[in-house]
């Protein structure tokens, strides 16, 4: 019988960093999507808070203010969920580009294991 932390352990080995350039594309427009409907919400509880001002409605302003303030809550989760999306996009757009320029994985690990060796030989120049 299967348990429940065998099946969480292996799929906390899927890491967003492992995903197809494709499916990192995927979910940045869903991001963006899904920020555009919090704008659009936004937008509408302004009006509805500027209506509830012509009536004097202070109980459902107070309430407005408060989805208000989660709607920018999730907005600033998108946000941040899009970059971490954007910097892996960009460092695998990155590799690919030097493995072409290269001429393939091989020569980008080589590369990569000359920087390493030259990095631990020479710790002077760490950070350039």
């Amino acid at each position: 019988m299967e348990k429940t932390q065998n099946i969480q352990r292996e799929t906390d080995q899927i890491r967003v960093d492992k995903f197809p350039l494709e499916m990192l594309n995927a979910m940045h427009n869903s991001l963006v999507d899904n920020q555009q409907t919090l704008i659009e919400e936004a937008k509408q509880i302004r009006i509805s808070i500027n209506k509830s001002l012509e009536f004097h409605d202070g109980y459902t302003i107070q309430e407005l203010r408060a989805e208000l303030k989660r709607i920018v809550k999730q907005e600033r989760g998108i946000q941040e969920e899009m970059l971490k999306i954007s910097d892996i996009r960009q460092s695998k757009i990155f590799r690919q580009r030097l493995i072409e320029k290269l001429g393939g994985v091989g020569w980008v690990r080589l590369k990569e294991t000359i920087m390493m060796i030259l990095n631990c030989m020479c710790p002077m120049f760490n950070g350039i």
